[in-house]
């Protein structure tokens, strides 16, 4: 598995990917606010080259944190953060 954020052209939505070959576990995507404020969304994993949508719309200073507490052995550990 190889779980990343991407922005959706032209709209605030948010995408997790599975950009891996494999499929994901169950893992957690973290949202920090720029005043420090932070939220978890909890997913029961992730089938390989399938997505899902993030609740939170991407604004100016947040930041989405794909499998935030490691759970998932990735082929990239690199690429799990997306800053708005």
């Amino acid at each position: 598995p190889n779980l990343v954020v991407n922005a959706i052209q032209g709209s605030s939505t948010l995408v997790v990917r599975n950009a891996g070959g494999a499929a994901a576990g169950p893992f957690d995507v973290r949202v920090a606010d720029p005043t420090g404020a932070a939220s978890t969304q909890r997913f029961a994993g992730l089938a390989a080259g399938s997505e899902v949508a993030l609740r939170s719309p991407c604004a100016t200073g947040r930041t989405f944190t794909a499998d935030s507490g490691n759970e998932v052995a990735e082929a990239d550990e690199t690429d799990n953060v997306h800053a708005c």
